[in-house]
């Protein structure tokens, strides 16, 4: 799913079984959508989740966009997307 700048975030699906999950965050490239790089987060130091109500609250607020690298950028939200 989309970062959306937040740090709640609601699973698809509830009753997840517990320990099971894996959390990443991954920027992709916003014109081509290859993987730019993957962050692998922790449960209980960068994250908790709820299991029986499929959410996961993460620590910090998530950035939607990830720079990209250039100095000035034409749009407020230039950057690579981030999704989770």
């Amino acid at each position: 799913m989309r970062a959306s700048g937040g740090s709640l975030y609601y699973l698809s699906r509830a009753a997840i079984t517990e320990g099971s999950e894996q959390v990443t965050l991954v920027v992709r490239d916003k014109n081509t959508g290859l993987v730019l790089s993957r962050l692998p987060q922790m449960r209980n130091q960068d994250y908790t989740i709820q299991y029986t109500e499929g959410r996961v609250l993460f620590n910090r607020p998530l950035l939607s966009v990830a720079g990209d690298g250039l100095l000035i950028n034409p749009t407020p939200l230039a950057g690579n997307p981030v999704y989770v």
